[in-house]
Protein backbone atom coordinates (compact mmCIF):
# COMPACT_ATOMS: atom_id res chain seq x y z
CA UNK A 1 0.00 0.00 0.00
CA UNK A 2 1.20 3.51 -1.00
CA UNK A 3 1.21 6.15 1.49
CA UNK A 4 1.18 9.50 0.60
CA UNK A 5 3.09 12.12 2.22
CA UNK A 6 4.85 9.42 4.44
CA UNK A 7 8.19 9.38 2.07
CA UNK A 8 8.25 5.59 2.32
CA UNK A 9 6.86 3.02 -0.05
CA UNK A 10 6.87 -0.79 0.68
CA UNK A 11 5.71 -2.96 -1.78
CA UNK A 12 5.66 -6.34 -3.07
CA UNK A 13 7.06 -7.02 -6.60
CA UNK A 14 2.97 -7.93 -7.30
CA UNK A 15 1.71 -5.02 -5.35
CA UNK A 16 4.09 -3.14 -6.82
CA UNK A 17 2.72 -4.03 -10.64
CA UNK A 18 -0.43 -3.58 -9.64
CA UNK A 19 -0.50 -0.34 -8.37
CA UNK A 20 1.60 1.22 -11.31
CA UNK A 21 -1.32 -0.37 -13.33
CA UNK A 22 -4.06 1.67 -11.14
CA UNK A 23 -1.96 4.61 -11.43
CA UNK A 24 -1.36 4.81 -15.10
CA UNK A 25 -5.05 3.86 -15.99
CA UNK A 26 -5.94 6.75 -13.31
CA UNK A 27 -3.30 8.66 -14.97
CA UNK A 28 -4.80 8.26 -19.47
CA UNK A 29 -8.46 8.22 -17.56
CA UNK A 30 -8.13 11.64 -16.54
CA UNK A 31 -6.72 12.90 -19.50
CA UNK A 32 -9.35 11.30 -21.67
CA UNK A 33 -11.94 12.60 -19.30
CA UNK A 34 -10.04 16.10 -19.30
CA UNK A 35 -10.22 16.16 -23.26
CA UNK A 36 -13.32 14.99 -23.93
CA UNK A 37 -15.00 17.81 -21.39
CA UNK A 38 -12.75 20.38 -23.24
CA UNK A 39 -14.16 18.95 -26.92
CA UNK A 40 -17.83 19.51 -25.23
CA UNK A 41 -17.23 23.03 -24.02
CA UNK A 42 -15.45 23.21 -27.29
CA UNK A 43 -19.05 22.14 -29.23
CA UNK A 44 -21.56 23.73 -26.91
CA UNK A 45 -20.25 27.45 -26.92
CA UNK A 46 -21.12 28.11 -30.79
CA UNK A 47 -24.28 26.09 -29.92
CA UNK A 48 -25.31 28.40 -26.72
CA UNK A 49 -25.04 25.09 -24.34
CA UNK A 50 -22.74 26.39 -22.19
Amino acid sequence: MIEMGSGRVELTGAEATLELRVWSLGVFGFEFVSDFAFRISDFAAPVGLS
